[in-house]
C-alpha cells in the first residue's frame, strides 16, 4: 500500500512602514523560527500584531505580544491548543499592561494580536483587535476573525450594514486590544480543517483598502513571497496611510502538484480606438459647458450644500432626543419578556448615541446579570454547554469580571462529566470519605457555598519539626509564638478549587512575615517541595512566592495591601483551576495565572521571631452555588 503523503507548509511574511507614518508599529513572527513541520507537538504558530501608543509604546507593545505569545504558547503544560493560546495571550496582555502602568509615557499603549496555529491537518485561531486572518480554499475567501471595533460591533448587532461601515468615522476605534486592561477577552476558533491547496493570510489593518477578492486572486496566482510583496505594494498605491504587515501561508500536498503556482492564461486583445475617441469628445463638451456656466453652477451647489448640512444637524438632534426614550422602553419590555439578546442590542444602540445614558447603562447591567443567573441555573442541572454560552455572553459585555472569566476557563478545561457533583461536594478522596476527622464539619456558609470548618485540632495536621513551644493550639485559633525557627504546618488532606478564608492578626511588636501555603506537594524520592506561599506582615507589605523543587521564585513582591484601618487581615485565598486570587475584606488585590492547575495540601507559615494568630478558618468550594 502506498504511504499517504503528508501536507507541508510554504510561508513568507513582510512588513512595511507605509507612505505616511514615521515609525512601523507592526510586528509579526513565526514559531519555531527555523521549522515548518506542522506535525510536531503544538504545530507552527504565526502571528501579526499592530501596536498603538505614544512615542515608541506601540512598537514595544506589538513586539512584546509576539515575543511573549511565541514563548508562552510552547511552554504551557497542555497539549490543548486553545488552552495554550489563551494562556499565552493573557500572559502577554498582563506584561504589556504592567509596563504601561510603570512607564507614564506609555500609559495608553496596546496592540492587536492575531495568531494562527497549524497542527496535524487542522488550524486554530486566537484573536484580539482588528488585524485579520483569511482562509482561501476552493476558490473562495473567508475572514475568520471579527473586527473588535465600534463599527464592527454595530455591524454584528445589525445596527448598521457592512456597506455603511466602510466609511463610518469610528471604523478604526478599537473596543478590545491587548494591554489596555489588566485582563482580556480572547476570541478562540478551533479545529479548522485544512487540505492541500488551502492558503491563509494574516494582515494588519493597513491592508484594509485591498478587497478580499483582490487578496484571493493575488495569493492564488503568485508564490507566497510574490503575493506578500504585491499586497503591500497595492496597499501603498491606495494611500499607504498606515503600516502594513502580511503573512501568507500555503498548504501544499506534494503528490497533487499544489506546489506549482497557477498562472492565469494570457489573452491578447485587439486595440480599439473608437471608445477612446468618444470619451475624449465627451470630456471636451463637458469642459466647455462648465466654462460657460461656471457662476450659475457654483451658486446652485453652494446653496444646496448649506441647506443639506443644516437640515441634517437638526434632524439628528431631534432623532437622538425622541428615539432614546422610545428605544429604552422597548428594550425594557424585551428584557421583561425574556429576550435579553434583543434588549441588549437596543441598550447598546442607545449607548452608541449617548455613552452616559443612565437607563441604558442600568438595562445593560440587568442583561448581564440575567445571563449569569441563567448560566448558574443551567449549570445546576449539568447543562454545561448551555451554561457556558450564557457565561460567555455576560463576559462579552463585562470583560473585567475576573471571577466569571475564571469560571469559564475552569468549566472549559474540566473533563469531569459530573461537574455539578463536584460543585456540591467538597473534594475528598474516595479512601478518605468514610473517615472524615471529627473536628471537620461539612456545612454551608452565608454565601450558600459548601464549606469545611476546622478548629485547628493538630491531630489532623502535619507539624514536622515543631515543638510545643512553637505554637498554641486553641479552639478555632492557631497561634505561632516567637521562637528562633521558621514554622510550617499542613492539613493532611489534598484539595483543589477552594476558597481559603482566614483571619490573620500579628502581635504589635512583630515585623517579620507570616502567611498561607497552597498546592503543597513533596517528592517522596528526593524530598523536594513544591507550593505557593503568600506572605504579609504588620506593615501591610505582601508578596507571592512560587517554590519549585525547593527553589523560590518571587511572583509578586514589594506591594502593600490597602489600609482598611483594622489590625486583623481578613484574607481569602482563592484557587480556581490555574488561577490564584487574593482578597482582603472581600476586595480583590492580586491575581496570578499559573502554568498548571493548583492542587495539594494547604497550610500556614511563620518566620522566626514573629507572633501571629490564624483564626476563623473556613474552606469553601471555589465554585459559586446559586
Amino acid at each position: 500500500m502506498k504511504e499517504k503523503k503528508q501536507l507541508s507548509i510554504k510561508y513568507f511574511g513582510a512588513s512595511d512602514i507605509g507612505l505616511v507614518r514615521t515609525e512601523n508599529q507592526d510586528s509579526f513572527g513565526k514559531f519555531p523560527k527555523d521549522d515548518l513541520n506542522m506535525y510536531q507537538p503544538k504545530g507552527i504558530l504565526f502571528m501579526v500584531a499592530d501596536g498603538m501608543g505614544g512615542h515608541s509604546g506601540g512598537k514595544e507593545a506589538s513586539q512584546t505580544a509576539v515575543d511573549v505569545v511565541g514563548s508562552e504558547y510552547f511552554s504551557f503544560d497542555s497539549e490543548v491548543i486553545s488552552s495554550a493560546l489563551l494562556y499565552a495571550f493573557k500572559k502577554a496582555n498582563y506584561k504589556i499592561n504592567q509596563t504601561s502602568q510603570e512607564a507614564l509615557q506609555f500609559r495608553k499603549k496596546g496592540t492587536t494580536c492575531s495568531a494562527l496555529v497549524i497542527e496535524n491537518d487542522k488550524a486554530h485561531i486566537a484573536h484580539v483587535g482588528d488585524s485579520k486572518i483569511y482562509k482561501i480554499s476552493d476558490g473562495s475567501i473567508i475572514q475568520f476573525t471579527n473586527d473588535h471595533t465600534e463599527v464592527g460591533e454595530m455591524v454584528r448587532k445589525k445596527i448598521i450594514t457592512e456597506e455603511e461601515a466602510k466609511n463610518h468615522p469610528s471604523k478604526s476605534v478599537l473596543i478590545r486590544a491587548m494591554g489596555i486592561e489588566a485582563d482580556i477577552e480572547v476570541d478562540l476558533i478551533e479545529n479548522i480543517l485544512i487540505s492541500g491547496g488551502d492558503s491563509f493570510v494574516l494582515c494588519s489593518d493597513g491592508l484594509g483598502k485591498v478587497l478580499p477578492e483582490e487578496i484571493k486572486k493575488i495569493v492564488s496566482d503568485n508564490t507566497e513571497e510574490e503575493a506578500c510583496k504585491k499586497l503591500i505594494a497595492l496597499a501603498n498605491e491606495r494611500g499607504g496611510n498606515d503600516n502594513v504587515t502580511v503573512e501568507v501561508i500555503k498548504i501544499v500536498d506534494e503528490s497533487s502538484g499544489d506546489n506549482l503556482v497557477k498562472q492565469p492564461p494570457v489573452v491578447k486583445k485587439k486595440k480599439s480606438w473608437l471608445p477612446i475617441t468618444v470619451l475624449l469628445s465627451l470630456i471636451i463638451l463637458i469642459a466647455v459647458f462648465i466654462l460657460i456656466y461656471q457662476k450659475e453652477i457654483f451658486n446652485i451647489f453652494s446653496q444646496k450644500n448649506s441647506v443639506v448640512v443644516d437640515s441634517t444637524i437638526t434632524k439628528n438632534d431631534i432623532v437622538a432626543q425622541d428615539n432614546s426614550d422610545t428605544l429604552l422602553s422597548e428594550a425594557d419590555n424585551l428584557l421583561s419578556r425574556g429576550k435579553p439578546d434583543s434588549a441588549m442590542i437596543l441598550y447598546n444602540f442607545i449607548l452608541n448615541q449617548n455613552p452616559l445614558h443612565i437607563g441604558a447603562l442600568n438595562g445593560r447591567e440587568h442583561v448581564i446579570q440575567k445571563y449569569i443567573q441563567t448560566g448558574n441555573e443551567l449549570l445546576a442541572v449539568n447543562k454545561k454547554d448551555e451554561a457556558l454560552l450564557n457565561y460567555k455572553k455576560a463576559f462579552t459585555f463585562d470583560p473585567n469580571d475576573k471571577e466569571l472569566n475564571n469560571k469559564i476557563m475552569v468549566i472549559e478545561k474540566s473533563d469531569n462529566k459530573n461537574l455539578v457533583k463536584d460543585i456540591k461536594e467538597p473534594k475528598v478522596k474516595k479512601d478518605e470519605q468514610k473517615n472524615v476527622p471529627e473536628n471537620q464539619i461539612v456545612t454551608k456558609d452565608t454565601d450558600e457555598k459548601e464549606a469545611i470548618f476546622s478548629n485547628f485540632n493538630l491531630n489532623d495536621w502535619e507539624k514536622s519539626g515543631l515543638s510545643a513551644s512553637d505554637f498554641k493550639d486553641k479552639s478555632n485559633v492557631l497561634e505561632f509564638l516567637k521562637t528562633n525557627k521558621t514554622k510550617k504546618i499542613f492539613f493532611k488532606q489534598e484539595m483543589e478549587d477552594i476558597d481559603l478564608n482566614v483571619d490573620i492578626r500579628f502581635d504589635d511588636n512583630s515585623n517579620e512575615d507570616a502567611g498561607i501555603i497552597v498546592g503543597y506537594n513533596k517528592d517522596v524520592n528526593n524530598g523536594n517541595e513544591n507550593y505557593y506561599l503568600f506572605l504579609l506582615n504588620n506593615s501591610r507589605n505582601y508578596s507571592l512566592i512560587k517554590v519549585k523543587n525547593g527553589k523560590e521564585e518571587n511572583i509578586v513582591t514589594g506591594k502593600q495591601i490597602f489600609d482598611n484601618g483594622k489590625k486583623i487581615f481578613k484574607i481569602k485565598f482563592k484557587c480556581l483551576g490555574p488561577w490564584i486570587m487574593l482578597y482582603n475584606d472581600n476586595k480583590l488585590f492580586e491575581s496570578y495565572l499559573s502554568n498548571n492547575f493548583i492542587k495539594g495540601k494547604f497550610g500556614f507559615f511563620a518566620d522566626s521571631n514573629v507572633q501571629v494568630e490564624f483564626s476563623n478558618l473556613v474552606i469553601n468550594s471555589a465554585f459559586e452555588k446559586k
